[in-house]
């Protein structure tokens, strides 16, 4: 009985160390900020199971105004078993002030298996944006980050004149 206690133990405490170890080690690296990983060892990377295969900022018009929305297409085969009907993925595009990098809002999509297509607007084009950068991350159900890629809200801007 000892020995099946111990087994169940060891069993439990290795779940919990995969559920909540940080991107950054999931990434190879070793948790926490910075990039250093290192230190003997070897880390076996998982490939994700989401990607981002579209990036298309356009300027649409809303009410008479030119807006700028980034059409964002991600591909998913994430199954999350045991998390009944919640979907796989969180695509989020999130604004922060890229001078002092305060939070300012965040614009969180649910998303399923196979492909999809999501729309962010991002502002309304002006010859000056503001200064800000856009963070787009999509992250499994169980927290772990699948893709993430930032641009200033300018560079979103010349991108999505540049197409019309």
């Amino acid at each position: 009985m000892r020995i099946r206690s111990t087994l169940g133990t060891l069993a439990v405490t290795l779940a919990t160390a995969v559920l909540f170890a940080s991107p950054a080690m999931a990434k190879g690296g070793g948790g926490g900020g910075g990039g250093g990983g290192g230190g003997g060892g070897t880390t076996v990377v998982a490939a994700p199971c989401a990607t981002v295969n579209a990036w298309d900022p356009a300027v649409v018009t809303v009410n008479g105004q030119p807006v700028v929305v980034v059409h964002v297409g991600v591909f998913s085969s994430c199954l999350d078993e045991g998390r009944g009907a919640q979907p796989p993925l969180a695509v989020a595009m999130t604004a922060t002030d890229s001078a002092t990098g305060a939070w300012l809002s965040a614009d969180v999509k649910m998303g399923g298996v196979g492909q999809s297509t999501f729309d962010f607007s991002v502002g309304t084009l002006t010859a000056t944006p503001p200064a800000r950068t856009m963070t787009l991350t999509v992250t499994r159900s169980n927290g772990q980050l699948q893709y993430s890629r930032s641009m200033t809200l300018a560079e979103i801007y010349q991108a999505a004149q540049a197409a019309a």
